[in-house]
């Protein structure tokens, strides 16, 4: 159960929520009541209402705010009818945020993002941990008083973009532009000590702890850090004349959507300063085919042993690092010609739940499109250590539906693992359209995880909650 709240001419938002979830097979329930969100848009509080020529720096300076609240306990079914074991199980906490951001321009060129973040914790139970002086074992308490503990960082992000034009006179190609963002920032989190306790064992060893360590919003950070960071992003485009458009001929088509490199130095630590090399790449090709690939460079050597040790893989191998991580995603969609889309009209729903529907056409079966049929392949290559550990995953999956009538639409869902020889997770749905209230039958045919779920549902998005579920999940003990 959901209810949101917009104050009218203000930047406040309430949103209060309640939840049951239940496992019918470990018989585990969670009860979230309530659950609270009290959000402020950012504001400008030091801007002048009537500014009159240029904005001043001090303006741009934006402040926002979140107020969370949450009160859950999780437990089986029949332990619910015991009170005192039910409140020893309830975890409740309060988290505030406040980020401050501005953005300024710098020597013409360049752009300055400083931002500031603070976090709060509020706890009405801790934890108290300490040693059993006869078996060394450690014990934890549960302690019921008011705990807070704060933390904050502060980042500072300076960046830029360098266009290149490459004139051709390559038939239809006219030019290539290449885009290059670079941005280099800083970012620094103190140590913070708020909440952490020690305790001692028997042989006088000493260790740390959070007293917030179970607390239903974690703890706060303990750690100090100094990073600089570094970011590289890259965009490839080419214009083309258009043989068909005459009022445009000249036609834009992306290359290269996003290539990504991103890594940082922490200054802080006396070892491995450097993290992992992030790399990333992203493109379509004729509105059809999607290609992602995303990888990890480790900058760090290995012993002999496949322990990683403080040297670099540059110093070590002669390359700037071991590639531990690797992905490679291609996707295709096929789908019958259909009309241009436009807005969806009928009177059995309100405006406002047109207008929803509309703006998230995704989220909704189109029974105006026959047919739609999506291919992806997929390689996983892992090598976290020697040749040894190298371990690549393939597989291939497809989807797609039609519709029988304007009511009807058939779903399905399908896959090959060619490491495990064997199909993958399979699936069959049965859209109905029911004008205010849809229907859907969703079935898995073959394996272990043979089920199916029915369910009748309003469309509406604000009783999206109104609905019947009926399930067939068979034991796997």
């Amino acid at each position: 159960v959901s209810y949101t709240k917009r104050f009218n001419d203000s930047p406040f938002t309430l949103n209060v929520n309640a939840s049951h979830n239940q496992n019918t097979l470990s018989k585990q329930v969670n009860v979230r009541l309530p659950e609270i969100a009290f959000n402020m848009a950012r504001i400008y509080p030091l801007a002048r209402k009537k500014i009159v020529g240029k904005q001043r720096m001090y303006e741009k300076i934006g402040l926002s705010y979140s107020f969370n609240f949450r009160n859950e306990v999780t437990a089986t079914d029949s332990m619910y009818k015991n009170l005192d074991f039910i409140q020893s199980k309830l975890k409740n906490g309060i988290k505030h945020s406040i980020p401050i951001s501005t953005s300024l321009k710098v020597m013409k060129y360049f752009t300055l993002n400083p931002t500031v973040n603070y976090t709060e914790l509020w706890y009405l139970k801790t934890i108290k941990k300490s040693v059993d002086r006869f078996d060394n074992a450690v014990i934890t308490d549960t302690i019921t008083e008011f705990a807070r503990g704060g933390t904050y960082n502060a980042s500072a992000n300076l960046t830029t973009k360098i266009y290149g034009m490459y004139n051709l006179k390559m038939g239809r190609i006219k030019a290539i532009r290449h885009v290059i963002t670079p941005s280099v920032g800083v970012s620094y989190t103190p140590e913070n000590n708020s909440g952490i306790r020690t305790y001692t064992d028997t042989t006088n060893t000493s260790y740390k702890y959070s007293i917030f360590q179970e607390g239903i919003y974690g703890g706060t950070n303990s750690a100090k850090a100094g990073l600089l960071n570094f970011n590289l992003l890259q965009n490839l485009e080419m214009k083309v004349k258009s043989k068909k458009d005459t009022l445009n001929p000249i036609k834009k088509v992306t290359l290269l959507e996003n290539v990504s490199l991103a890594s940082s130095y922490n200054m802080l630590v006396d070892s491995f300063n450097w993290s992992n090399i992030s790399i990333g790449a992203r493109t379509s090709l004729f509105n059809k085919f999607n290609i992602n690939f995303n990888a990890i460079v480790d900058p760090y050597a290995l012993d002999t042993t496949g322990r990683r040790i403080n040297k670099s893989h540059l110093s070590q191998e002669g390359s700037i690092g071991r590639l531990t991580n690797a992905s490679l995603n291609l996707g295709f969609m096929l789908k019958s010609k259909t009309t241009a889309k436009t807005e969806k009209t009928t009177r059995f729903a309100s405006e406002a739940d047109l207008a929803y529907i509309n703006a998230h056409r995704n989220d909704y079966i189109d029974f105006d499109i026959p047919w739609t049929l999506n291919f992806a392949y997929n390689v996983y290559y892992s090598k976290p250590v020697f040749e040894d550990s190298k371990n690549i995953v393939q597989t291939v999956a497809f989807t797609g539906d039609f519709s029988l009538t304007k009511k009807w639409k058939v779903g399905f869902g399908s896959g090959y693992d060619f490491q495990l020889r064997d199909l993958s997770y399979t699936t069959l749905g049965i859209y109905r359209d029911l004008h205010c209230w849809e229907m859907d039958l969703q079935w898995i045919p073959v394996g272990p995880r043979q089920s199916y779920t029915f369910t009748i549902r309003v469309k509406s998005a604000m009783l999206q909650d109104l609905k019947l579920i009926r399930r067939n999940i068979p034991s796997i003990f």
